[in-house]
This record gives C-alpha cells, sequence and structure tokens, in this order.
C-alpha cells in the first residue's frame, strides 16, 4: 500500500484509486482537527506549517492521481498541474491571509475568503470536481498500454 502513495509509475483500477483517495482525505481530516487549533494560534507560521502539511497529502494524491491517469492512457502531466494546482495556489493565499482575512467564530480564529479568494476556491472546486470525475469515475484503458498491463485482467494461471 505504501507504494500506492509514493511511487507515480504503473496503473491503477478505480476502486484503488478510491481506497486510497478515503486515506488520504480521512488522514488530513484528521490531522486538521488534531492540529489546527494549535498551529492556528501561531498566526501565518501556524498557516503556513498547515499548508505544508497539506501538501505531503498532496504528494500521496499526485502519486495516486499518475496511476489513475496511466490507466486511462494519459499522461500524468500536464492534468494533475490542472487538478491540483488552483487547490494549492488557494491554501496558499490563505496561508498568507491574501484574499482571505481572519475571523473570529465561536472564540476560535477561522478564515473567511473576501472576493478574490472566494473566486480562487470557486475556481480550484471546478478542477477539483474535474479531477474526481477523470480519476475517481471514467473506466481506464482494457488490455495493456503503455503505462503497464491492465489491473483489472486476470492473473496469469501457473
Amino acid at each position: 500500500m505504501k507504494k500506492l502513495f509514493t511511487d507515480a509509475s504503473g496503473r491503477i483500477r478505480r476502486t484503488t484509486w478510491w481506497k486510497g483517495f478515503l486515506v488520504i482525505v480521512v488522514a488530513s481530516l484528521v490531522a486538521a482537527v488534531v492540529l489546527s487549533p494549535v498551529l492556528l494560534a501561531l498566526g501565518i507560521v501556524g498557516r503556513l506549517l498547515m499548508f505544508a502539511l497539506s501538501l505531503v497529502f498532496l504528494y500521496g494524491m499526485l502519486m495516486l492521481g499518475s496511476k489513475r491517469l496511466h490507466d486511462r492512457n494519459k499522461d500524468a502531466m500536464p492534468r494533475l498541474a490542472f487538478f491540483y494546482g488552483p487547490s494549492v495556489f488557494s491554501q496558499l493565499l490563505q496561508a498568507l491571509g491574501i484574499g482571505w482575512q481572519a475571523m473570529e467564530v465561536a472564540g476560535r480564529e477561522v478564515m473567511v475568503p473576501g472576493l478574490f479568494g472566494g473566486i480562487v476556491l470557486w475556481v480550484s472546486m471546478g478542477f477539483g470536481i474535474w479531477a474526481l470525475i477523470e480519476q475517481g469515475f471514467l473506466s481506464g484503458d482494457v488490455g495493456s498500454n503503455r503505462f503497464g498491463e491492465d489491473p483489472k485482467a486476470p492473473l496469469p494461471s501457473g
């Protein structure tokens, strides 16, 4: 399973992608719930540390996405840049407080998007939906392709 998040080569099925996606989502949510109260109290330094942590989870998503796109006989780049670049940009803006403002809610500081931050956020959500459809719902190539054997193919007997 470790290779799933650390290696971009080969092909994976949709079900494998969904399992990996859920692992990353759950891990990132747990990290956010546990670390956010501590890190956000540090102001911009804490927000930058949260951004750095999100890059760790992004790496796993890029490895999953590469293999999933390979299953569809597509090069991972530039698609992954389109899929995840706007989200990374939005998170960086939030960490730096550009287009976002701090607001106190129930005694905690939260970042709320202004007009520019909101536009970037909506654009990144659009690309995220495209990525979800492309990687999570569209089927891969039947048979071998330039990226490897069909992950759905039965194993050779013998």
